[in-house]
């Protein structure tokens, strides 16, 4: 608002010594106060555009009373001329004015869009990067959850391969102690049919001595006997050892 005030007083002093122009004849451009080295900003552009548009009507007024004015010397056309040439001139200026002014506002513009996209990106970036995190952190404790099942599964898989284990060697064992109890069992099978071979064996070589015995005790007997004899053999003592028979 003070540099506003400042613009108009400026603009106020710009069109009196524009009035004063008219009485003398001299040009009223440029005008004070709308210097293009003072517009570097948004703020300055603003009160610039505002300051042109008043001083434009200011001068617009100042040039239209001089026009009426001409009309009242001898030299009409070159003072009408003269006006009109101070019209275009100030006009220009204007014009300069009000392109630089819009150029800093646009560019103010194209900033502050520039820096909000910028902030939106930063934003919807950390957004990102948050769900990313939060997505990592749920995909790393589901990493961790089957890893401990994993774990479980495993230590509950060894121990029952340990069971397993201990089973097949509680069962090699009485395997082991049945085979050595049917080796057992054969081996005296075989020793009780070892006995009952050479018992049947000697009871054989008892018999045949037996016979062998009779039939040499008939040879004697049959030697002993005289010629032509008659009647039975000397009958043999067959009872004298009975446990042979």
């Amino acid at each position: 608002m003070i540099r506003l005030g400042r613009f108009a007083l400026l603009l106020a002093t710009a069109c009196g010594l524009a009035a004063c122009a008219g009485m003398t004849g001299e040009p009223a451009v440029p005008l004070p106060g709308l210097d293009l080295a003072t517009i570097q900003d948004r703020g300055s552009a603003e009160q610039a555009l505002e300051a042109a548009s008043a001083a434009r009507q200011e001068l617009e007024r100042s040039l239209a009373e001089r026009e009426r004015g001409c009309y009242k010397r001898f030299l009409v056309n070159s003072c009408l001329a003269d006006v009109m040439d101070e019209r275009r001139l100030a006009e220009h200026r204007f014009r300069q004015i009000e392109i630089r002014s819009r150029e800093v506002i646009r560019q103010d513009r194209a900033i502050e869009r520039a820096t909000e996209e910028a902030r939106r990106i930063e934003e919807r970036s950390a957004s990102e990067a948050a769900e990313r995190a939060a997505r990592e952190e749920r995909a790393s404790a589901s990493r961790r959850r089957e890893a401990e099942h994993l774990e479980r599964e495993a230590a509950r898989l060894a121990e029952e391969r340990q069971r397993a284990d201990r089973a097949r060697a509680s069962e090699a064992q009485a395997l082991e102690r049945e085979a050595e109890l049917a080796r057992r069992r054969d081996e005296a099978q075989r020793r009780a049919a070892d006995s009952a071979a050479r018992t049947a064996e000697h009871e054989q070589r008892v018999l045949q001595h037996e016979a062998q015995e009779r039939q040499r005790a008939e040879r004697q007997d049959k030697t002993a006997r005289p010629n032509g004899a008659k009647g039975d053999p000397k009958p043999e003592n067959r009872d004298a050892n009975p446990a042979k028979d």
